[in-house]
């Protein structure tokens, strides 16, 4: 055990401070001030013809106008996206639950029963699990009639009412927590 100096801290009370403790409690925190947790989609997800996903997402999070002309068209399409801010209500609903489970994590790493790293990943996974919900529940506007049945042959809708859910559903399936260097 580590040298301990006793400080006075009342007439009748004294109080052994081990400071290896506390110089291993400010390793953790350097440690982990190198560090942050990432929510979302990454370099690496992709759709089909190459398109980020993390695009598509934001799009769908300010809302976005898209011009289309096919073939022959005589005149271009102009398909109004709504926003439907998700990652903004994702922040909101998240917070409380977020602070609730990082006090016990802290707890953990301060006890050495997990590591910094995995108390980040824990943090990120708690977030992406409501991202994945605001996806899924969150109220947003419907589809428009275009979108879900198309304006055959020119569009092909998607063919089912879900905002923030496309054909193939990679939005939802990419999101990620990762723990990344600032």
């Amino acid at each position: 055990m580590a040298a301990c100096r006793k400080e006075v801290l009342s007439e009748k009370l004294t109080e052994c401070f081990d400071m290896s403790k506390l110089r291993q409690m400010a390793d953790i925190f350097r440690k982990l001030d190198k560090k942050q947790v990432g929510i979302g989609w990454f370099e690496e997800n992709r759709y089909a013809d190459g398109k980020p996903v993390a695009e598509v997402a934001y799009l769908n999070e300010v809302g976005h106008t898209t011009k289309f002309k096919k073939g022959n068209m005589p005149v271009e399409a102009v398909f109004v996206t709504p926003a439907r801010p998700f990652m903004r209500a994702t922040a909101i609903a998240a917070e409380e639950p977020v602070r609730e489970v990082s006090a016990k994590l802290a707890k953990g790493v301060a006890m050495g029963k997990i590591t910094p790293d995995q108390s980040l990943q824990m943090i990120g996974e708690k977030v992406l699990g409501e991202l994945l919900n605001q996806i899924k529940n969150g109220g947003w506007e419907p589809n428009s009639d275009l979108t879900v049945n198309g304006l055959p042959p020119l569009w092909e809708g998607k063919g089912f009412n879900s905002p923030l859910t496309g054909v193939t559903g990679l939005m939802a399936q990419s999101a990620q927590a990762k723990v990344i260097k600032k």
